[in-house]
């Protein structure tokens, strides 16, 4: 689904008074007595942020358990390398806005499938400065539990979906099939009208509202197809299949007449090894060179990131106490990135 000019006008408008009021708050999530004091800005002594260079490190917080617990890593990291950082929750789609007006440091977790077309933008214009790839490498796709594959005979081809769209449809959808998504922009709508799709899209708040809806749906043996992606922590805890759409090319996202449907682009599946990257801004890159250079040594693999939401999901820490069990578990790898320090 794409942004209208009036939801673009709103975010940036949000931003510009949080900037003018020094008001926009450092994410105030349950806080762990364990953890670095200055990581974390609790309810009554919030930090604000500005564009002032002495400012802490800002670091983004989206709305999925990976990116959220190795954010908290990093903050610990940062910390370690006397960087004083603050969190702050927000949206894949309103981080660009942040970054554009430096409201905004650090994103350790930017995938491709979602993000390829601004990322492309905003490093082309200085907003952004590339902090490298990690090691694992990502896919975002339309997924289905296995005990579906016998309800919808051809899967995971996804030309099966052409014939029974109606198995996954609810009371609700009038007959036509439901796929749920999250809040981030994968263009499902195009596709769906792109590919000929007899589907609705219904997108829930985040990545706790489909795994609830998941297990939900299993423990009823429901049809269900949603977002998944990998890593994750269904690589090792669930059994399960992405949908095999028409192979990803460029072209596909940037040239309409290409592929199948000659009038719209997106007919086509997202990366299966896409990149996961870190990004910070510019302002990062300047006053903290050192840390800029430890997080360029960062790389998080499949098991890294599966692990980090399979903590949250299915071990039920909260996000702060899985940054600890993390840490405790790769200490090897993050103390080679920190090296010697700054």
């Amino acid at each position: 689904m794409t942004k209208s000019p009036r939801r673009i006008k709103s975010v940036s408008l949000f931003l510009c008074l949080a900037l003018l009021c020094h008001a926009l708050p450092a994410f105030t999530g349950e806080t762990t007595t364990d953890l670095t004091a200055n990581t974390i800005a609790d309810s009554k002594n919030q930090t604000p942020v500005s564009l002032d260079d002495q400012r802490p490190a800002v670091i983004a917080l989206n709305d999925w358990a990976s990116q959220r617990v190795l954010s908290w890593v990093i903050g610990r990291l940062l910390t370690q390398l006397k960087v004083p950082v603050v969190y702050q929750d927000i949206k894949v789609d309103d981080q660009w806005g942040a970054f554009r007006l430096g409201l905004l440091d650090v994103q350790i977790e930017l995938w491709q499938g979602t993000n390829f077309k601004r990322y492309e933008q905003h490093v082309k214009k200085g907003f952004i400065v590339n902090a490298g790839k990690h090691i694992a490498t990502a896919r975002e796709e339309w997924w289905y539990p296995s005990y579906v594959k016998p309800m919808c005979p051809g899967l995971p081809d996804w030309k099966a979906l052409l014939k029974c769209a109606k198995v996954f449809a609810t009371e609700d959808s009038a007959g036509r099939g439901v796929y749920y998504s999250g809040q981030w922009n994968t263009k499902g709508g195009i596709r769906v009208r792109a590919l000929n799709l007899d589907f609705n899209i219904k997108r829930l708040e985040n990545d706790a509202a489909l795994w609830q809806l998941l297990w939900q749906s299993m423990e009823e043996r429901k049809p269900i197809i949603m977002i998944n992606w990998t890593p994750n922590w269904t690589d090792t805890r669930l059994t399960g299949e992405f949908v095999e759409f028409p192979p990803y090319n460029d072209l596909c996202v940037t040239d309409a007449s290409w592929g199948l449907n000659k009038t719209l682009p997106y007919d086509c599946g997202n990366p299966v090894s896409g990149w996961v990257k870190k990004v910070v801004s510019p302002r990062f890159k300047k006053n903290h060179s050192c840390a800029f250079k430890a997080l360029q040594k960062v790389a998080f693999t499949t098991q890294m990131m599966s692990e980090a939401a399979a903590l949250v999901i299915t071990d039920k820490y909260t996000e702060q106490q899985a940054a600890i069990k993390w840490m405790e578990m790769f200490k090897t790898q993050w103390d080679e990135w920190l090296g010697d320090g700054c």
